[in-house]
């Protein structure tokens, strides 16, 4: 009989779990932009720095949040649909063009009931340069 599947576990804590099993794996490539690459332990720290920013933003689960996700395919916007997923907040991906037109997104809104909206960015801020540094050799 196969394991049982726990349908209440986040997908963050999948991922966590899945590549936590040693410090080896830890240290090994998790995600690459085209420009960076990111091990599992950095991304999991900045997953953790992101969701602290979100819940000092009062967008979590326990607040009923329902965030808009907009952003290019990259690090940012995978980490903030990680860290959203943390604070329990249900994530709707949403594309420039939603925004365009005012009454499609006046209607996604309405219709999906968003309470946030958050826009990733793929530039690299140097606040972001000094944390990707730091983590590193926490």
């Amino acid at each position: 009989m196969a394991d049982a599947v726990d349908t209440k576990q986040k997908c963050w804590q999948y991922i966590r779990a899945l590549n936590s099993v040693s410090d080896e794996r830890l240290d090994s490539v998790a995600l690459c932009d085209g420009t960076r690459e990111y091990t599992y332990r950095l991304m999991f720290r900045k997953w953790e720095y992101y969701a602290e920013v979100f819940s000092a933003l009062c967008i979590s689960g326990k607040n009923g949040s329902r965030a808009a996700l907009t952003g290019t395919p990259a690090a940012e916007t995978i980490t903030a649909f990680y860290a959203l997923n943390m604070t329990g907040t249900s994530v709707s991906m949403a594309h420039i063009s939603d925004m365009r037109d005012p009454e499609r997104w006046a209607r996604m809104v309405k219709e999906e009931g968003i309470t946030d909206l958050v826009l990733a960015d793929s530039m690299i801020s140097r606040s972001e340069e000094r944390f990707s540094r730091n983590a590193e050799t926490d």
